[in-house]
C-alpha cells in the first residue's frame, strides 16, 4: 500500500514537471511570435502610410487647419479620438472621393482594399478600432521629412490636445497630459525604442520638478488622485499605448510645460544632438541622434534622401545666383554650338535631297513589290484571325462553365464551414454559461460563511467593549470631578483673555476690511475706465467726421465692409453646409428606395416564377413553366453528376432552387443596371440645369453692367450732393452733451430748438464734433470722476489744464471772485458770500470763466470782463426789451412786393453769401413741368432784389454812424465797497445817469436794427419762395433728368448716363423701380434739399442768385 502511494506521488511529480516544461516552451514561443509580429506590423504600418501620403500629395488634401482637412473631418466624426472601421471608411470616402460605397451602383474594390489594409495596419489588438490622431502624425512625418524632430513632436502634441479647432500654438481650448507626450514619441519612433523613450520623459520630468516647486506640488496631487482612482472597479485609461503605468502620466500638461520639458536635459540633448552631416566639408545636419537611434529604417532612408536633395537644390540655386559671369560664358558657348549645329543641319539636308532624287526609280519599284506582298499578307491574316477568334470563343465558354461550377462548390463549402463554426460557438457558449453559474454559486456560499464569521466576531467585540466601558466610567467620574474644579478656577482667567483677543481680532478685521475696500475700489475704478475706453473705441470706429483724413475714413469703411463680408461669408457657408446635408440625405433616401425596389422586384419575380411552375393559368405562364422545367432538367443532370447519392426528388428540388436563384440574381443585376442609368440621368439633368443657370447669369450680368454704369453716375452725383448737404448741416447745427441724461443732443442755431435724434442730413456714418470740455459725474458711492464727451475719455483725477473749484473741489470753476481772488463755482460763490447783505453783494464783481476746458489755466484774467448782480440784471432787462421791440416788426408774404418799392437802409451782402442757409419748408403751387414757367418768377424776384439793392444807400457797418455802447466794465467797473450811506447814494445817482445815456444810445441802435431786420426779412422771403419752388418740384426735376428729350444745357451732368440705357428699360424695369423708390426714400429722410449738386447749381445760375460755377 505504501509503495503504491509513493508510485502515484512520483507519477504526479513527473506530470507536473512535464506540464511546467510545456507551458514554459509555449510561453517562450508566444513571446518570440510577439517579438516577430511587432516589427512586421510596424513595417506594414509605415508602408500603408507611404501609400496614404502619395494619395494626399496627388489630391492636395490638407492634414489640419482647414474646414475640409483630415483632422476636422475625423474630429466631427469621432471627437473622442477612436474611430471604427465603418466611420473610417466614410471619412476616407468623403475626403478623397473614393468609390467605396454603392452610391452610383459601382464599388472600386482596389480602393476598398486600400482602406481595409490601412485600418488593419493600425488595429494592433484586432478590436476594430484605431486612434486616427496617431495616423495623422505619422503622415505628417513622411509629408515633411526635412523638419526637425522637435517640430513633429510639437505638432503631434498640439494635435492630441486640440478640441475640434487645431492650433499649432496650443491655444485654449486645449487639454493634454504627460501621457500624450509619450504617445507622440511612440507614434514617431520604432517599437524597440519605447522603454528608452519612457525613461527619457520620466527622467526629464523629475529633473524639472526638482527645479519647479509648483510642478512638484502638482505631481504629488496627481499621485494622490491616482491612488484614489485605483480603488475604482474599472480605472480609466489615460493613454493610447500604455495603461497609466506611471503616476505622472495623469498630470495635465499645457504647451508651456511641454516647451520646458523639451528645453531640459536630457531631452534637450536627445532632440538636438547631431549624428550625421551631409559631408566632410559640408557641416549641414543630415540626421539627429534621436532619428538615427529610434526612427524606423523606412522613415530614416526617406529623411536622409529628402534632406540631401533639398541641400543639393539649395546649393545649386545659390551657385546660380552668385556666379553670374559663368552663366554668361555658358550662354555664349551654347550660342556658338547652336550656330555650328545649324550649319551642319543645312549641309546634311542638301545631301539628303541629292540622294533622294538619284534613287527615285529604285524606290518606286521596291514600293510596288512591298504593296503587292502586303495585300497577300492581309488576306492571310484575316483568315488566321477568324480561326483564332472562334477558338478563343470556345475556350471562353469552357472557362466560364468551369468557373460557375467551382463557385457553386466553394459556396457550398463555405456554408458548411459557417454552420460548423456556429455550432462550435454554441457549445462554447453553453460551457461558459455553466462555468459562470458554478462560480456564482460558490461565491454565494463563501459569502454566507464569511458573514457568519463576522457576526461571531462582532458579538465577542461587543462583550469586550461593555467590560471596558464599565472600567472607564469609574475612572471618568473621578477625572471629571478633578477637571471641573480646575475649570472653575481657570474660567475667570479665560474670560479676560477672550475679551482681549476679541478686541485685537476686531481691530485686525477692521484693518483687513479697510484694505479689502481699497482693493475693490481700485478694481472698480480700473473696470470703469476700461468700460469707457471700450465704448470710446467702438464709437470712434463707427463714427466719421468731415475733417477726417482719407486714411481714417478708409479704415472705418474697410472695417464695416469686412464685417459685412464676414456676414455674407458665414451665410454662404451655412447655405453650402445645408446644401451638402440635403444632398447627403437625398442620396441616402435614394439608395434606400432602390434597395427596397430591388427587394420588391425580386420577391415579385420569385412569386411569379413559383406560381408559373406550380399553377400556370395563361399561355405565357405555361411557356415560363416549360422553360423552368427544361432548365431544371439540365441543372439536375449536373447535380446528379456532382453528387450521385441524391434521390431524384431531392435533386429536382435542388435544381429548381438553383435555377430560381440564378433567375433572381439576373433580375438583381438588371435592377442595378437600372439604378446606374437613373443616377447618370439625374446627374446629366443637374449638369444641364447648371449650364442653363450659368448662361442665364451671364446674360443678366451683361444687362446689369450697362445699368450699373448709369447708376454709378447717379450715385456719384448723390455723393457730391450729400457732401454739400453735410457741410450746410454742420454750419447750422451744433452737437452738445446733456449731463443729466448722459446723452448727446443737437441744437439748431437758427431756430434755437433742440432735438435728441441726429439730423438726417448727416446720414448714419457722419456726425458733428462736441465742444472740448470736461464734465463731473458721480458713481454709486458718490465719488466724483471726470468725463470728456468730445474725446470720450474718462479719468478719476482732475484733468490737466482745467480749473477746479478751490472751495468744494467737486466742480469746475465758473467765476473768479475779485474780492477773495479765488476760482469758485456758482454755488460756492453764493455760500462764500452768504454772510454779506444784499447791498454789499450788489457792489461786488466777478469774472466769468469756463474751468472745464483744457486751456482754462492759460486764461489771462486781465482780458476778461467784470460782472456783478446789479449789472447782470440790467443787461438782462435790456435784452428782453430789445427782443420785445424786434417782435413788433414783421412782414407778411403778401406785403413783400409793396414794401420793396420803398427805400430801406440795409447792410451790404458779403461776397459768396449762402442764400440757401435760410431755407424753409413752405410749398408753392407752381409746377415744374415747364422750365420757362419756373424761370419767370425767379427772374422777377431777382429783378426786384437788384432794383432795391441799387436804390438804397449801403452801410458797411453799424458802428460807422453810431457810437459804440460802453461795455459793462466801463459802466460798472468803478464801484467800490463802502460802509457809508452817503457814498452809496451818490454811487446810485451816477448809475442812473449813465443808464439813461445808455437807453438813448439803445434807441439809435434800435432804428438801425429795424432797417437791418427789414432787409433781412425781405431777403428771407425771396429765399423762402425759391426754396418752396425747389422743394415742391424736386421730384419733377429728378424725373426730368431721366427723360431723353430734356435739354442738355439745363442738365449737363445727367444727360449722358440715361440716354444710353433706354434700350434696356423693358428688361430692367424692376431694377429701375427699386432704384427710384430707394432714391425717393433718401429724399424724404434729409431735412434740407438733397437733389444732385449739378442740377441745384444750374437752377441757381438760371435764377441769377449765385455766380456761375467755374
Amino acid at each position: 500500500m505504501i509503495m503504491s502511494l509513493c508510485g502515484v506521488q512520483r507519477r504526479s511529480e513527473k506530470v507536473s514537471e512535464w506540464e511546467e516544461a510545456v507551458l514554459s516552451a509555449k510561453f517562450d514561443a508566444y513571446i518570440g511570435w510577439r517579438a516577430q509580429q511587432g516589427p512586421e506590423a510596424e513595417k506594414r504600418r509605415w508602408k500603408a502610410i507611404i501609400e496614404l501620403d502619395e494619395m494626399i500629395r496627388g489630391m492636395g488634401v490638407a492634414l489640419a487647419g482647414r474646414e475640409d482637412g483630415l483632422y476636422e473631418r475625423m474630429y466631427r466624426n469621432s471627437p473622442e479620438g477612436i474611430v471604427t472601421r465603418s466611420q473610417f471608411a466614410v471619412v476616407m470616402r468623403k475626403a478623397f472621393h473614393l468609390e467605396t460605397a454603392p452610391i452610383r451602383g459601382a464599388v472600386n474594390q482596389i480602393q476598398v482594399k486600400f482602406v481595409d489594409n490601412l485600418f488593419d495596419a493600425f488595429d494592433e489588438r484586432q478590436q476594430n478600432i484605431i486612434d486616427w490622431r496617431i495616423l495623422l502624425l505619422m503622415v505628417r512625418i513622411l509629408k515633411e521629412p526635412w523638419l526637425h524632430p522637435l517640430d513633429h513632436l510639437r505638432w503631434g502634441f498640439a494635435l492630441l490636445g486640440a478640441e475640434g479647432s487645431f492650433d499649432a500654438k496650443g491655444q485654449p481650448p486645449f487639454e493634454a497630459s504627460i501621457a500624450n507626450i509619450k504617445d507622440v514619441l511612440f507614434a514617431m519612433f520604432s517599437l524597440r525604442a519605447r522603454p528608452a523613450l519612457v525613461a527619457l520623459v520620466d527622467t526629464t520630468f523629475h529633473k524639472l520638478s526638482s527645479l519647479n516647486l509648483d510642478l512638484a506640488r502638482r505631481a504629488r496631487q496627481a499621485t494622490t488622485e491616482r491612488l484614489l482612482r485605483c480603488t475604482e472597479p474599472k480605472p480609466k485609461k489615460n493613454s493610447i499605448y500604455n495603461n497609466g503605468g506611471n503616476v505622472i502620466d495623469d498630470l495635465i500638461c499645457d504647451m508651456a510645460l511641454f516647451e520646458e520639458l523639451c528645453a531640459t536635459e536630457p531631452m534637450k540633448t536627445a532632440l538636438n544632438g547631431t549624428a550625421e552631416t551631409i559631408g566632410f566639408k559640408d557641416k549641414v545636419i543630415l540626421l539627429f541622434c534621436i532619428e538615427r537611434d529610434y526612427y524606423h529604417n523606412i522613415v530614416l532612408n526617406r529623411i536622409r534622401m529628402t534632406r540631401r536633395e533639398r541641400r543639393i537644390e539649395a546649393k545649386a540655386i545659390k551657385f546660380y545666383q552668385e556666379h553670374q559671369p559663368l552663366k554668361r560664358w555658358r550662354f555664349k558657348h551654347w550660342q556658338q554650338l547652336a550656330r555650328y549645329e545649324r550649319r551642319i543641319k543645312i549641309k546634311f539636308l542638301f545631301l539628303i535631297r541629292q540622294v533622294i532624287t538619284g534613287n527615285t526609280r529604285g524606290a518606286f519599284d521596291s514600293w510596288l513589290r512591298e504593296t503587292l506582298l502586303s495585300i497577300r499578307v492581309r488576306d492571310l491574316q484575316r483568315v488566321v484571325r477568324g480561326g483564332l477568334g472562334r477558338s478563343d470563343a470556345r475556350w471562353a465558354i469552357f472557362v466560364k462553365t468551369i468557373i460557375v461550377s467551382v463557385q457553386a462548390g466553394i459556396r457550398a463549402y463555405l456554408k458548411r464551414a459557417e454552420f460548423r463554426h456556429r455550432l462550435a460557438q454554441r457549445y462554447w457558449a453553453a460551457a461558459e454559461i455553466q462555468r459562470h453559474a458554478r462560480a456564482a454559486i460558490a461565491k454565494r456560499l463563501v459569502l454566507y460563511k464569511l458573514l457568519d464569521h463576522v457576526d461571531r466576531e462582532k458579538r465577542i467585540i461587543k462583550q469586550r467593549q461593555e467590560a471596558w466601558r464599565d472600567r472607564t466610567l469609574i475612572w471618568a467620574v473621578r477625572r471629571v470631578q478633578t477637571v471641573y474644579r480646575a475649570r472653575i478656577a481657570k474660567k475667570k482667567l479665560a474670560q479676560q483673555r477672550a475679551q482681549q483677543l476679541a478686541a485685537a481680532m476686531a481691530a485686525h478685521e477692521m484693518r483687513q476690511l479697510e484694505k479689502e475696500n481699497i482693493r475693490k475700489r481700485r478694481i472698480y475704478e480700473h473696470m470703469l475706465v476700461e468700460w469707457y475706453d471700450q465704448r470710446r473705441q467702438q464709437l470712434l470706429q463707427a463714427t466719421l467726421y468731415d475733417d477726417f483724413t482719407n486714411a481714417q475714413k478708409a479704415k472705418i469703411v474697410s472695417r464695416r465692409r469686412a464685417e459685412e463680408t464676414e456676414k455674407r461669408k458665414r451665410k454662404k457657408e451655412r447655405e453650402q453646409h445645408l446644401k451638402e446635408i440635403l444632398e447627403q440625405r437625398r442620396i441616402e433616401e435614394w439608395i434606400t428606395e432602390w434597395e427596397q425596389f430591388k427587394k420588391d422586384r425580386i420577391a415579385a419575380l420569385e412569386q411569379k416564377l413559383r406560381h408559373c411552375y406550380d399553377k400556370p393559368e395563361i399561355p405565357e405562364e405555361e411557356a415560363i413553366q416549360r422553360k423552368l422545367i427544361a432548365d431544371t432538367k439540365k441543372r439536375m443532370k449536373i447535380i446528379l453528376q456532382r453528387d450521385t447519392n441524391l434521390e431524384l426528388g431531392d435533386a429536382r428540388k435542388l435544381a429548381l432552387e438553383e435555377v430560381m436563384e440564378q433567375r433572381l440574381k439576373d433580375e438583381e443585376r438588371r435592377v442595378e443596371e437600372d439604378q446606374r442609368d437613373a443616377a447618370d440621368a439625374y446627374y446629366a439633368a443637374q449638369a444641364a440645369k447648371t449650364d442653363a443657370a450659368r448662361i442665364k447669369t451671364e446674360r443678366e450680368a451683361d444687362r446689369t453692367r450697362h445699368l450699373m454704369a448709369s447708376r454709378i453716375q447717379k450715385q456719384f452725383s448723390f455723393f457730391k450732393a450729400r457732401k454739400r448737404l453735410r457741410a450746410l448741416c454742420i454750419q447750422r447745427f451744433s452737437k452738445e452733451y446733456d449731463a443729466q441724461s448722459q446723452t448727446y443732443y443737437y441744437r439748431d442755431s437758427r431756430t434755437g430748438t433742440a432735438q435728441w435724434r441726429k439730423p438726417f442730413a448727416l446720414g448714419i456714418e457722419y456726425d458733428i464734433r462736441v465742444k472740448h470740455r470736461w464734465l463731473v459725474f458721480k458713481d454709486e458711492t458718490n465719488v466724483p470722476y471726470f468725463y470728456n464727451p468730445a474725446t470720450l475719455e474718462m479719468q478719476w483725477k482732475v484733468p490737466q489744464g482745467t480749473k477746479i473749484c478751490q472751495r468744494c473741489q467737486a466742480a469746475f470753476a465758473e467765476r473768479f471772485c475779485n474780492e477773495m481772488e479765488n476760482f469758485v463755482c456758482v454755488t460756492c460763490y453764493d455760500v462764500q458770500h452768504a454772510h454779506l447783505t444784499q447791498e454789499e453783494r450788489n457792489i461786488m464783481s466777478w469774472k466769468v470763466i469756463d474751468g472745464s476746458t483744457p486751456d482754462a489755466d492759460t486764461i489771462d484774467l486781465n482780458n476778461l470782463q467784470n460782472f456783478n448782480p446789479l449789472g447782470r440784471h440790467l443787461l438782462k432787462h435790456d435784452e428782453e426789451k430789445k427782443s420785445r421791440r424786434e417782435l413788433t416788426i414783421s412782414f407778411v408774404p403778401e406785403d413783400v412786393a409793396s414794401e420793396t418799392d420803398q427805400p430801406v437802409i440795409i447792410p451790404a451782402l458779403d461776397d459768396g453769401e449762402d442764400i440757401l442757409s435760410n431755407s424753409s419748408s413752405r410749398k408753392d403751387t407752381n409746377a415744374l413741368s415747364d422750365v420757362p414757367t419756373l424761370a419767370s418768377p425767379l427772374s422777377a424776384m431777382n429783378t426786384r432784389r437788384t432794383k432795391s439793392v441799387s436804390e438804397v444807400p449801403t452801410l458797411n457797418s453799424p458802428t460807422t454812424c453810431l457810437e459804440s455802447p460802453e461795455s459793462p466794465q466801463s459802466v460798472y467797473g468803478n464801484f467800490s465797497r463802502t460802509s457809508s450811506e452817503t457814498s452809496l447814494t451818490s454811487t446810485l445817482t451816477n448809475m442812473k445817469q449813465r443808464h439813461s445815456k445808455r437807453r438813448r444810445r439803445s434807441r439809435n441802435e434800435s432804428l438801425l436794427t429795424t432797417a437791418q431786420k427789414a432787409a433781412t426779412d425781405y431777403l428771407n422771403e425771396i429765399n423762402k419762395r425759391f426754396d418752396d419752388l425747389q422743394k415742391k418740384h424736386a421730384h419733377e426735376i429728378y424725373v426730368a433728368a431721366d427723360e431723353p428729350n430734356v435739354s442738355e444745357e439745363l442738365f449737363p451732368n445727367c444727360r449722358n448716363g440715361y440716354a444710353k440705357n433706354l434700350a434696356y428699360a423693358d428688361e430692367n424695369s424692376s431694377l429701375n423701380t427699386n432704384s427710384q423708390s430707394q432714391s425717393k426714400s433718401q429724399q424724404h429722410e434729409i431735412e434740407d434739399s438733397s437733389i444732385s449738386t449739378s442740377i441745384l447749381d444750374h437752377l441757381l445760375e438760371s435764377a441769377a442768385l449765385v455766380p456761375p460755377r467755374k
